[in-house]
């Protein structure tokens, strides 16, 4: 019994020391290095495109992030460009006028919602077919 009260004894100081000693050292937090911080995109956009003249809860979806490219879109290196040269614009990207498209009605409405570079985006517009779709947003909405 006298030695298990020394073992209790011996903790309480020990442990009594280091709290001591947690409390007497200066709580510096280090600044965090920039380099080995996450890179937060300037602009985060869910794409949609889907058959129809409305859009659909079973539209294909993409993430694209911009600043820098990444997310789900098969090529965020190329649509961020694009954006980025119509300044986050949909309705100013640049429109293919080399690319012939037949007259066959079969719309597609493609949604962006979300941020670029800090403003928030809501756009939706109904082409009337894929040929149409590329040609005027390039390859922003070809996913």
């Amino acid at each position: 019994m006298m030695v298990r009260n020394r073992l209790v004894g011996f903790a309480l100081a020990a442990g009594g020391a280091l709290v001591c000693a947690g409390l007497a050292a200066p709580a510096h937090a280090a600044a965090p290095d920039p380099a080995t911080q996450p890179m937060v995109p300037a602009s985060t956009l869910v794409l949609s495109a889907n058959p129809g003249e409305q859009p659909s809860p079973f539209a294909k979806h993409v993430v694209l992030t911009c600043e820098p490219a990444g997310g789900t879109h098969p090529d965020p290196g190329q649509a961020c460009g694009q954006l980025a040269e119509a300044n986050g614009d949909f309705t100013a990207l640049k429109t293919r006028t080399d690319q012939a498209c037949t007259f066959i009605y079969a719309p597609v409405t493609v949604t962006a919602t979300g941020y670029w570079r800090g403003q928030k985006v809501s756009y939706q517009e109904t082409f009337p077919n894929d040929c149409v779709l590329s040609a005027t947003t390039g390859p922003v909405f070809r996913f």
